[in-house]
């Protein structure tokens, strides 16, 4: 074993690597679907958001003719497959599966330069994401299995944003329902802020070191998203973290990374300038023991966002459960791997049946 500490923006954590032996349970997950189906699998290729790539996806469709109402699911934040694929859990692909065998036509795709989909995202910020999962809509619009008037999107994390942009306009894009997993309704800079804190307080920090490790990170927030040239914001970065005791070589490393596109961006943009957009039907869903996105200041912020823009919507914090929907101890990520469940069985029929309703689906 190695054993040491992790030390980052004024946080101090225990680290301890250790080799694993993988079992063949690794593979798979008790809830992972297996053949045969009754649907059918295709794979499907389409245009990015922008031009000179293509993205790769699967669509699967009912058993019958069709037209069928559809939904298109979108990865969080980060480079994803079309599984959502995470510590051997396939979230996206048991959603896909219980929504199929429901009579929904599903469409989950690879992220930018992962898998079967091209182009690069290092550059790439939340809304050339949002471009992606736009053509992604008119793909499915475009289908003659699929009815066009009944598309609903499904977005997790940085995905319930992308479905809350494209949901603002929901006539361009197709859309006649959202459900938002574990999505943020609070700036970028708030959510870091109460995400670090409590994940933070599960490692049992103190309430001094929470402190000045928010104090800290606001400060660099505010400087990340200054309108200052880059070489000013990235030296006035490299100051703060400095000061704060961190290795020179180290806190340029910071540096660069706070200010890459994609988290000066996310650390830029308010939920709510597009949910008070949204007018189609909504499902919120936040777990208790979500780390990541704390329910009790996100859901609380997408409802007064969605109540101002008229949506017909509900918000709905369920116990027990982590960023992945998982029944959870600590709620920390390195808990998510050890947790036999991809996604809470209850939680999971219940968006099915909220879909079913909005898609005038019977069941």
């Amino acid at each position: 074993a190695i054993e040491g500490v992790w030390k980052q923006s004024g946080v101090t954590i225990p680290l301890t690597l250790v080799p694993e032996v993988l079992s063949e349970a690794a593979a798979g997950r008790t809830q992972d679907p297996t053949p045969p189906f009754p649907y059918q699998s295709l794979e499907v290729g389409f245009p990015g958001g922008d031009p000179g790539y293509q993205l790769a996806g699967t669509l699967t469709l009912p058993a019958g003719a069709g037209p069928f109402p559809a939904v298109l699911l979108v990865n969080g934040s980060g480079q994803q497959n079309r599984d959502s694929e995470i510590f051997g859990h396939r979230p996206f692909l048991v959603i896909a599966d219980a929504l199929t065998r429901s009579g929904f036509a599903v469409l989950r795709y690879d992220d930018q330069g992962i898998g079967g989909s091209g182009g690069d995202p290092t550059e790439a910020t939340t809304f050339d994401f949002a471009r992606d999962a736009a053509s992604a809509l008119s793909f499915l619009a475009r289908q003659d299995t699929i009815d066009s008037s009944r598309i609903g999107i499904i977005g997790h994390s940085e995905g319930g944003l992308i479905a809350s942009i494209l949901a603002a306009d929901a006539e361009k894009n197709h859309l006649s329902w959202a459900v938002l997993l574990a999505t943020s309704g609070v700036p970028g800079t708030e959510l870091l802020a109460a995400q670090n804190r409590a994940i933070g307080k599960a490692y049992n920090l103190s309430s001094q070191q929470l402190d000045y490790a928010e104090l800290l990170n606001r400060n660099l927030y505010a400087i990340a998203v200054s309108d200052a040239p880059y070489h000013v914001r990235r030296d006035a970065i490299v100051t703060e973290l400095v000061k704060g005791g961190a290795a020179r070589k180290n806190a340029e490393q910071s540096a660069e990374t706070l200010l890459i596109p994609w988290m000066v961006t996310f650390l830029r943009t308010d939920p709510a300038d597009y949910l008070n957009r949204v007018s189609i039907p909504v499902l919120a869903l936040n777990g208790t023991m979500d780390l990541q996105v704390p329910w009790e200041q996100n859901l609380a912020a997408i409802g007064a966002a969605l109540e101002k823009g008229g949506s017909r919507f509900v918000t709905e914090s369920l116990p027990g459960l982590n960023h992945l929907f998982q029944p959870a101890v600590t709620g920390l990520p390195d808990e998510y791997g050890e947790i036999e469940i991809t996604f809470d069985p209850t939680t999971l029929a219940g968006i099915v049946t909220w879909a079913a309703e909005q898609s005038m689906l019977p069941q």
